[in-house]
């Protein structure tokens, strides 16, 4: 196991948690969009 291997480890595990934020991010970015445009489009039908 050499310096250059553990690097790279750490950098995929970093890559894997940065994925696994920016989907918590959408999520809820989805969520609140969704809650102000439901009752926006419920006021137009």
């Amino acid at each position: 196991m050499s310096y250059q291997d553990d690097e790279s480890m750490m950098r995929q595990a970093g890559m894997r948690a940065d994925r696994r934020r920016r989907l918590m991010v959408g999520a809820l970015l989805l969520a609140m969009a969704a809650m102000i445009l439901i009752p926006v489009v419920q006021a137009f039908v």
